[in-house]
């Protein structure tokens, strides 16, 4: 029996640089939250990878009509980028959500939740 400092470590890869601006992009739902004044419990986050912008929407629900209007928000001050990083929230994984990413040639990488 091989003790623990015995195992076989694997090679390190080179990660690529990201060097244009919200190219590639984290997205994420936050909540439930206190319900504000305008009945928002809900935060839709972006953070760029490349500069470490953040975004922050407030929406009433993660319903996928209220993230895919979130994200049209953030691409209208940010522009459209070529790649998502999601979880598997369904709110991220739905039919109109896919087609969405879909009709703007988005590229979307998923995570296991709570481990991004």
């Amino acid at each position: 029996m091989g003790k623990g400092n015995d195992k076989i470590k694997a090679p390190l890869k080179l990660v690529p640089i990201i060097t244009e601006v919200f190219s590639k992009m984290n997205i994420d739902e936050v909540g439930p939250l206190p319900t504000s004044l305008k009945g928002n419990s809900y935060l839709l986050t972006a953070i760029c990878m490349s500069s470490r912008y953040p975004d922050a929407i407030p929406v009433a629900d993660i319903s996928s009509v209220s993230v895919t209007d979130a994200l049209l928000e953030i691409f209208s001050k940010m522009d459209f980028p070529r790649e998502i990083q999601s979880d598997l929230g369904s709110s991220f994984t739905s039919l109109l959500t896919t087609d969405f990413f879909d009709r703007f040639g988005i590229k979307v990488t998923y995570s296991s939740v709570h481990h991004p």
